[in-house]
């Protein structure tokens, strides 16, 4: 048995998942879990899209002979608005791009994506000079070396 391992890229994952959201052709712009920043360098209000990584170990799967081979990932998308209604609405609409014939990951070929959490809650920040509303899905990505 070879000692050599699959190491997949899990940022390849993060940036197929991010260029998905960012040509569905959205009226919001969407974050790298952070507020997104208009060209001037100053944040937008709501509405927009947050994608992050869901902080839980990713898992590696596979044969024997190469048990990383196989990628399973969590993810958030978490929709903000000025209301609880927009925020709900900026996560429905990201749901329509999140299917396995719409995001690409370099290398890889996508088993499946599958939304495990549906909105856990709204949550609202009235840190910020407008109070804000968050909505958030968890979603999992499985891939396996592709072309």
């Amino acid at each position: 048995m070879s000692s050599d391992r699959t190491h997949p890229v899990i940022g390849d994952h993060f940036q197929g998942l991010l260029d998905a959201l960012n040509a569905g052709g959205f009226t919001f712009p969407v974050g790298e879990w952070e507020r997104p920043k208009d060209l001037s360098e100053k944040f937008d209000n709501p509405p927009y899209a947050l994608l992050r990584m869901y902080p839980s170990a990713a898992q590696f799967e596979g044969p024997l002979s190469d048990s990383q081979v196989d990628v399973v990932l969590r993810f958030q998308i978490i929709g903000v608005g000025l209301t609880e209604r927009q925020a709900i609405d900026v996560t429905d609409i990201c749901r329509v791009v999140m299917q396995p014939s719409k995001v690409t990951v370099a290398s890889r070929y996508i088993q499946s994506i599958a939304l495990m959490v549906v909105s856990g809650g709204i949550s609202r920040d009235d840190d910020l000079p407008i109070p804000f509303f968050d909505s958030a899905d968890l979603y999992e990505i499985k891939t396996t070396p592709g072309p």
